[in-house]
């Protein structure tokens, strides 16, 4: 029990440094903006997660996560769609609310903030084939200036193997203004 209470702050302390990090940046950005231009297009994406520890008797581990967009801009971010990639695509998978009928308490947990639901009717099979999901806020259309959106509470399970050693989760942001979309902050990436 000691042991896992320590991975646990162990946890929460990389946590900590990564969102201090994120702070920082925005803090740069925001000075920035605020000196410079008089209106800009700017985003960032960053996931916050924690790692579950297989079991004893599992081979089974799982990333519990949000993955975060952020309008630093001046002008609303329209028509807002994330990519998670997964590697290998064959020992991982992603399991979150995905539909119109999901309602959420922001009481509990402010980031969660839309329901999400696949880009179209292919976006399924893209995932099974490339480990890619491609996803939606159903509602929101546009993240206006100073706002952030989350893909938020999202769980992917990592199948352990001796033949593979890392796993590996990508994020992307796409929308009406940056069409070749923008790489997240950073990167799921547990070694096994």
């Amino acid at each position: 029990m000691k042991h896992l209470f320590e991975d646990i702050e162990k946890k929460m302390r990389v946590l900590e440094q990564e969102f201090q990090l994120v702070n920082k940046l925005l803090y740069e950005m925001k000075k920035e903006k605020n000196n410079n231009y008089p209106s800009s297009i700017q985003a960032i994406s960053y996931f916050t997660y924690s790692f579950m520890l297989p079991r004893r008797e599992s081979k089974d581990g799982m990333v519990i996560g949000n993955f975060i967009i952020r309008n630093m801009g001046s002008i609303p971010l329209d028509n807002p769609v994330i990519c998670l990639k997964m590697i290998p695509k064959e020992y991982t998978g992603l399991t979150a609310k995905l539909g119109e009928h999901v309602s959420y308490d922001r009481r509990i947990n402010p980031l969660v903030m839309e329901a999400w639901q696949y880009i179209d009717e292919n976006a399924e099979r893209i995932a099974e084939e490339n480990g890619e999901f491609w996803i939606k806020p159903i509602q929101i259309r546009q993240i206006k200036e100073g706002e952030q959106l989350a893909f938020a509470n999202f769980q992917i399970k990592l199948r352990f193997s001796d033949e593979i050693n890392a796993y590996k989760i990508y994020g992307f942001f796409y929308c009406t203004q940056f069409p070749k979309g923008i790489k997240s902050l950073n990167d799921i990436i547990i070694h096994g």
